[in-house]
């Protein structure tokens, strides 16, 4: 690839102290798509043309979205209404909503449809300025369907420009096949785990009371080490439910969510080495008062 200059008018920038300052007229050149200089230039160099070509335009690094759950078909827009009369994620999980009823419409879908959905979504994140993203299994949750959505995970990357990290999270809920998840743990163990060697980089569970324990997490995520598969945990989404604990005792990559985090919470994962990753459009997703304390 080419160098491209740019000549802006005016470029703010950020020290790696944090400091915030403007550096006014400046030429940047980009090589390889990474931005190689910047350096400042005189008024008078900028010509009418430069100055309109680069009005309210930025150059920033890509955008990197470390949480996704991009591939999936079927939509639950119906249950925004039921949260905004008051009804409860939980309330409605119980009533065959939530990520099962996401999991019936993905399993239901095509390959090819749910790279079609997955293509539209990723070109939008690209628009905004996302270059780099990760993105999690989770809505086939038996060995035919993860499968497939990991390959289409496979496809993208291959299809795409965008950077792609792929997740394996069998652990997002309980099927309906199964009555308990202590057999789904074993299932995900021995069935699942074997299979997907080599097709993901991390593995995700969703430690959260009415979903999977303390233990139970800790024991997949350490089954996963077996597979090459880094850790990462759906944690304290609803409360303080062990998630955190997870996190430190794996030596978790990130703890993602902990919209219900104590001081002491975020001691350990501190100490253990492991990002706390907050998604605050959780929050208003959900219609909740509680927010991380970012």
């Amino acid at each position: 690839m080419r160098e491209l200059e740019i000549i802006a008018d005016e470029i703010a920038s950020a020290s790696p102290q944090g400091r915030f300052f403007r550096m006014g007229p400046a030429r940047v050149v980009v090589h390889n798509g990474q931005i190689k200089s910047v350096s400042s230039v005189s008024r008078s160099k900028l010509s009418s043309r430069s100055r309109k070509v680069v009005r309210e335009r930025v150059l920033i690094p890509g955008l990197i979205d470390c949480h996704t759950h991009l591939v999936f078909a079927g939509d639950r827009a119906d249950e925004w209404n039921r949260r905004l009369k008051g009804e409860t994620y939980e309330s409605i999980a119980e009533s065959g909503g939530g990520i099962r009823k996401t999991v019936l419409a993905t399993r239901n879908a095509s390959s090819s449809e749910l790279l079609n959905l997955a293509k539209s979504r990723l070109r939008e994140s690209m628009a905004l300025g996302v270059t780099t993203m990760e993105i999690k299994s989770g809505y086939g949750l038996d060995l035919e369907s993860e499968l497939k959505i990991l390959d289409v995970i496979a496809r993208l990357k291959k299809e795409t420009p965008v950077s792609i990290f792929a997740t394996f999270m069998g652990a997002h809920a309980l099927p309906r096949e199964f009555s308990n998840t202590e057999s789904y743990i074993r299932y995900l163990i021995e069935r699942i785990l074997p299979k997907i060697k080599g097709k993901a980089d991390f593995q995700d569970v969703f430690c959260e009371r009415g979903y999977f324990s303390e233990q139970e997490s800790i024991r997949l995520l350490n089954a996963g080490k077996k597979f090459g598969l880094k850790p990462k945990v759906h944690a304290h989404e609803f409360e303080r439910s062990g998630g955190v604990n997870v996190a430190a005792k794996t030596r978790a990559v990130s703890a993602d969510h902990l919209m219900v985090v104590s001081d002491s919470d975020i001691g350990k994962l501190k100490k253990s080495g492991t990002v706390p990753v907050i998604l605050p459009g959780t929050s208003f997703f959900l219609g909740a008062k509680k927010f991380a304390p970012a």
